[in-house]
């Protein structure tokens, strides 16, 4: 069986570019690695000549479905980033990226997350899986335990919480002090959560 590679880094210009002052992005993968990273060259609507525009927002939708997909996202406007997969080992490097809210829906396979170096809130929705969160040294992140049902959360090697039907709010040690704070509200059925520097 033939694996087929995607890759999405579109330099294609910007269609009615003064309008567009933010992005509001969704990505949906299926079965096979799923890679998203930050790429200065690319085209902050993902080459789409005529998006949908409304009050400055250029909302957009991809889709792979039984592939490898790496989709390279520009750094140039501000992104509201919703990611969506299943069946998938996912690598999502966000440094870089001016992301204002984070959204990741994920039911199967191990997810690397990187958070960029900045403010924003997010929801993680995590089924089956490992997830290891890495924080940028100058940010602070705080993880709101709306459903937990099994597992372990770890933050900077201390195991904070273990076990079933976990809530609570954890944060890194330099939460209270960081200028950059990261919040993210999370909804968990079993696995194992590391946060890491």
């Amino acid at each position: 069986m033939k694996t087929l590679m995607m890759t999405v880094l579109l330099t294609a210009p910007v269609a009615a570019a003064p309008q567009i002052q933010k992005v509001d992005l969704h990505l949906k993968h299926e079965a096979g690695t799923f890679t998203v990273q930050a790429a200065p060259k690319a085209s902050p609507t993902l080459g789409i000549k005529n998006p949908t525009v409304k009050n400055g927002v250029a909302y957009l939708s991809q889709s792979s479905v039984a592939s490898d997909w790496k989709v390279g996202l520009s750094p140039k406007l501000p992104l509201d980033l919703h990611l969506s997969s299943s069946a998938s080992d996912v690598n999502a490097n966000l440094l870089g990226l001016n992301i204002n809210t984070l959204e990741i829906n994920h039911t199967a396979g191990d997810y690397q997350l990187k958070l960029p170096s900045k403010t924003l809130t997010g929801k993680l929705k995590m089924d089956s899986l490992d997830l290891k969160i890495t924080v940028p040294k100058d940010t602070g992140l705080k993880l709101n335990l709306q459903k937990f049902i099994s597992g372990s959360v770890t933050i900077e090697r201390n195991r904070v919480a273990e076990g079933a039907e976990v809530t609570g709010s954890y944060q890194t040690g330099n939460f209270d002090t960081a200028s950059k704070k990261i919040e993210l509200d999370v909804t968990w059925q079993a696995g194992a959560l590391t946060v890491v520097r």
